[in-house]
């Protein structure tokens, strides 16, 4: 926590929501495996990478990993229903294990960073975010264009300071495309998703699913997709999940 080794991924924030992305599919990919030490690489890889996530230190990371492995757990749950002698809450217990082992192992590292995160940090993303929806009110069908965003956020911030983007994955979309365009995405990638956890037959699939779903998350509070070296892993991870052949 003290010598974060970034990257390119900019901070901690960006690192944070990188990794909580990649920890499902990882979790996913062991719980695929017949072969025990094989399961366990795997399995131990998502622990490792999950908790470096929480050492990070950042609470959309902390957000984004902890509804990542839920929404791992009820997508794996949904699909064994209708399996006969596997009960849906097997999956939960599947998942619970490693989900539980890397909060324990970060908490042990960083629980003081960790509180010291959530009690001294203030909501200035919400606040920006607030006033990008605002902003969207006054180009509501098409928005101010793609890439736009800072020079038209001028009007609400002022000159004398600047907003590249507005942290927020909802409010970029709505603001630089319009409502109609935005809507439609997100309507399409919530179907896509729910499709494709429905016909998945891995837990790769399903941890790849549950790995969207969490960069999503934590993309309402952070910008990661907006780095070239987050968005194309999470756009091969979309084409995997998505379609498949």
């Amino acid at each position: 926590t003290t010598s974060p080794l970034l990257a390119q991924l900019v901070n901690q924030n960006s690192l944070s929501g990188f990794l909580s992305m990649c920890a499902p599919v990882l979790v996913g990919l062991g719980l695929d495996q017949e072969e025990p030490r094989k399961r366990w690489g795997w399995i131990t890889a998502g622990v490792v990478v999950a908790t470096c996530g929480l050492l990070a230190v950042s609470r959309g990371g902390v957000a984004s990993l902890t509804v990542g492995f839920l929404a791992l757990g009820i997508f794996g749950a949904a699909r064994r229903r209708g399996e006969r002698g596997k009960p849906p809450g097997s999956s939960l217990v599947l998942v619970g294990a490693p989900s539980a082992t890397a909060v324990g192992l970060g908490l042990y590292f960083a629980a003081d960073a960790i509180y010291r995160d959530f009690e001294q940090s203030g909501y200035e993303k919400l606040t920006l975010a607030r006033l990008a929806f605002d902003l969207s009110l006054d180009h509501p069908w098409v928005g101010v264009g793609r890439g736009a965003f800072s020079a038209a956020f001028v009007s609400r911030l002022g000159t004398t300071t600047r907003a590249t983007h507005p942290e927020n994955l909802l409010a970029q979309w709505i603001t630089e495309w319009g409502f109609p365009v935005a809507v439609a995405l997100l309507v399409v990638l919530a179907a896509g998703i729910t499709r494709a956890t429905q016909r998945a037959r891995s837990w790769a699939h399903l941890g790849g699913a549950a790995g969207l779903v969490a960069i999503f998350v934590h993309d309402l509070v952070d910008f990661s997709l907006e780095l070239a070296g987050v968005g194309v892993v999470a756009a091969a991870l979309a084409g995997a999940v998505l379609a498949p052949s």
